[in-house]
Order: C-alpha cells, then structure tokens, then sequence
C-alpha cells in the first residue's frame, strides 16, 4: 500500500506533526546514548554521582598556565607595517594625508618601539597638543 503524504487522510486517521529542531536534537543524543550504553542519569541535569563513576577519568588531566595575564591580546605589533596600519585607522586618516612633520613622528616612534601602549600614547599626546602658531579661536 502507498502512502503518499499529500493523499487524503481516512476518518478517525491523523497524521502526526512535524518535528521540531529540539526534537529531532534529542532524539538523536537518545539514539546515541542508547549506542553508547549511557544510563538516563548521566545525561540529567542532576545527575547521580554514583552513576557517573564510571565516566571520570583515571588520571588527572595536565594544566598548563599561561605566562601572559591575557593569551589572546598581543601587547606588541608585529612588525612597523602593522602598527603605522593600526595608528592611520586609529586617527582615521591615511598616513599619506599627514605632513611630513607627523610622517617623520610617527617612524621616529616606530623605529623606538613596538608596544602598542607606548606608541598610542604618544600618538595620542602628540596629535592632541594644541597647534603651534597662530590660533583661530582665542
């Protein structure tokens, strides 16, 4: 007998609803709990702690600290091109368009360090002094 799914559905029939994406999810983790031979209690919320026994590791898995307060965040540029990069998106100019004033600071900074807060510092303090000679507003 075929059963088509857009044919007409008998008296007293019902054609069951479509499943969810949570469904689906944990009837596949059922699926593989039962291929695993996991018991119901290791995939509760609150789990007993007898029951999971068995799953604990043997040995104790090594910890590597890391030196650097955050591994993730690099406190030096890596080489002068990347850093003149981060200054012309910092002061969201291209360097092209400085005088050669701040072209000659900004590579006299660079050939000193390659730490990004000293360089920003002084690129801040530098760009933010108030301009030498004559002056528009008193």
């Amino acid at each position: 007998m075929d059963r088509s799914v857009n044919g007409p559905i008998p008296l007293g029939r019902y054609r069951s609803f479509k499943k969810t994406k949570q469904q689906k999810r944990a009837d596949k983790i059922e699926a593989l709990a039962n291929e695993i031979k996991l018991s119901r209690a290791a995939l509760d919320n609150n789990p007993n702690p007898v029951a999971l026994v068995a799953f604990t590791p043997e040995q104790e898995i090594p910890k590597i600290t890391f030196n650097d307060p955050d591994p993730f965040t690099e406190f030096t540029f890596s080489n002068q091109v990347t850093a003149k990069l981060a200054i012309a998106t910092e002061l969201g100019v291209p360097l092209a368009k400085l005088t050669k004033e701040q072209l000659d600071f900004i590579n006299d900074v660079l050939s000193g360090t390659l730490v990004k807060k000293i360089i920003f510092e002084q690129i801040y303090t530098f760009f933010n002094s108030p301009k030498k000679g004559k002056q528009h507003v008193k």
